[in-house]
């Protein structure tokens, strides 16, 4: 889900408001109106906000509904995908890996991979973990792929590992020259969400660890993050949103 930018940057200026006692109650009104008036034009059956001002929540709520359905509120306690948001604590612990000297940002990147990773167009060009974590490794997104096999259902059947061997790997049933810009790697920026999906799975070969075990080790359980994790399995499903596609 995104947000309009009138609505963030809205939001963004009412947090003044809202910390101001003498016209929270009108700043807040004004903020709810735009909030559900910018829901019904999206189709957006529900959302969780919040204000953070000097690193202290001073404004949360949620809007609309949960679970329609069932007539389930949408709070601020529910439980959300957060979609890319997610590539925070996979580049947080790529850095951490780097700090426990598993990993170097500028090796190539194959030598902790079962397969190989190579721009079939520079084959002699090594794509590195920093470039991953720039979005400058030349390695693209294909749509087509993803749909395929996207599980709305649940969890995904398909282990990481597998599916990133079946994209890279050149016998892999969805290798393609199409998978890699014509680019040389390191020249040229462009999103990548598998790029942080493979940087993800390094720090799992790297570390022993899945990487939801690692992040919940280093990041969640000390940060007091009781109700987050990498999938439906690790959360309680009573108090999640449903997935309206």
């Amino acid at each position: 889900m995104r947000l309009s930018s009138k609505l963030v940057t809205f939001i963004a200026a009412a947090a003044i408001l809202l910390v101001r006692p003498a016209l929270a109650d009108d700043a807040g009104a004004a903020l709810d109106g735009l909030v559900r008036q910018k829901m019904g034009e999206a189709g957006i059956v529900g959302l969780g906000a919040a204000i953070i001002v000097d690193k202290q929540v001073v404004w949360s709520k949620g809007y609309g509904f949960a679970d329609k359905a069932r007539q389930i509120p949408f709070t601020p306690d529910t439980i959300m995908n957060i979609g890319s948001i997610s590539k925070t604590f996979t580049g947080a612990a790529v850095m951490r890996a780097v700090q426990e000297g598993k990993l170097s940002l500028d090796e190539n990147i194959s030598t902790h991979l079962p397969f190989p990773v190579v721009n079939p167009r520079f084959p002699k060009e090594a794509i590195t973990l920093r470039q991953l974590a720039t979005h400058t490794s030349g390695i693209t997104d294909r749509w087509e792929v993803y749909e395929g096999v996207y599980d709305y259902s649940g969890d995904a059947p398909l282990a990481l590992g597998d599916f990133l061997r079946d994209y890279f790997a050149p016998d892999g049933k969805h290798y393609d020259r199409a998978n890699y810009l014509n680019v040389k790697p390191g020249t040229h920026r462009e999103y990548s969400n598998i790029g942080a999906a493979l940087a993800g799975y390094i720090v799992e070969l790297a570390t022993g660890e899945k990487l939801s075990q690692y992040t919940r080790r280093h990041f969640f359980t000390p940060l007091n993050m009781r109700r987050t994790g990498w999938s439906l399995a690790d959360v309680p499903l009573d108090q999640h949103a449903k997935l309206y596609v």
